[in-house]
This record gives C-alpha cells, sequence and structure tokens, in this order.
C-alpha cells in the first residue's frame, strides 16, 4: 500500500498537518470560527476562504486549526477533507501534477 502510495505522490501533507498542529496553542483559530465570514464560507455562502498576511503572521497554523475542525465536521458523511502546505524552500518538488496527487492521496486515504 505505502508503495503504491508514495508512486501516486511521495508528498505527503498527513505529516506535514500533524507537525503543524502539535505546533498549535489550545484555542487557536477560535477566533477565526466565529467570524461572519468564516461562517458564511463554512455554511457554503462563500466559495473562498481567504487568509492573507505576513510570513510568520499564523496563516499555516490557523489552516491547519480549519483542517482539523472541517475534518471533525465531515466525519462519516462521505465528504473528503484535503490540504497542500506550500513551502517556498521546495519549490523544485511542487509541481501542479504533485500537488495535485497528494490531494489524489489524502482523499484516498481519508
Amino acid at each position: 500500500r505505502d508503495v503504491i502510495l508514495n508512486w501516486l505522490s511521495p508528498i505527503n501533507f498527513f505529516l506535514r498537518q500533524a507537525d503543524i498542529s502539535q505546533m498549535r496553542t489550545k484555542g487557536t483559530g477560535k477566533w477565526l470560527r466565529a467570524d461572519p465570514i468564516f461562517e458564511k464560507w463554512e455554511s457554503g455562502s462563500g466559495s473562498t476562504l481567504w487568509c492573507r498576511g505576513i510570513p510568520g503572521a499564523g496563516k499555516t497554523v490557523l489552516a491547519s486549526m480549519v483542517v482539523d475542525y472541517l475534518g471533525t465536521q465531515f466525519t462519516g458523511k462521505n465528504i473528503g477533507v484535503a490540504c497542500i502546505y506550500l513551502n517556498h524552500k521546495e519549490v523544485g518538488s511542487q509541481t501542479p501534477s504533485r500537488l495535485l496527487a497528494g490531494l489524489w492521496r489524502q482523499l484516498v486515504l481519508d
């Protein structure tokens, strides 16, 4: 199984998600989930949730909170939750085909 998954995509965003989730302080992102913009996006009224900020502002940590939150919300509902974390130091390995395959890998395992 691992051989096939690694063939499909060597990029394992599950590991990255787990690493980032462990760095989060308890309660991180509660303010985001209470924001009307997030609530609109979560209800399906908004198609994109755009979070911007300077490097180091915490966007990645907030994104990991959203991924974990959605994972709990959709457990057992035949809805997959997948994520991509980009890293400017790994630009050579982050090709569109590898990123899409990384999403596929997550959805196959979810």
